[in-house]
């Protein structure tokens, strides 16, 4: 019996071409989904920056309505 008979290369060749597939498949599959998780906490980040800005903003305009309304009482 040979080492290297056909049964042999048979399965070789199919493993390594399903492996190959696999690599070839597999990799922009991964990078896609990273790409997408990346986007979406960047969404994320934002939305939350956004969202502290309009409470800076509401106590800002808040501070400054209480402000005028001491200066109009004292008026």
């Amino acid at each position: 019996m040979e080492f290297f008979d056909f049964v042999f290369w048979q399965n070789f060749v199919s493993n390594s071409l399903a492996t190959l597939l696999g690599v070839v498949v597999g990799i922009p599959v991964a990078l896609l989904i990273d790409r997408l998780v990346t986007q979406w906490q960047e969404k994320k980040e934002i939305s939350k920056q956004k969202e502290a800005l309009l409470q800076r903003k509401n106590q800002l305009l808040q501070m400054l309505k209480d402000a005028l309304q001491k200066n109009l009482a004292l008026v």
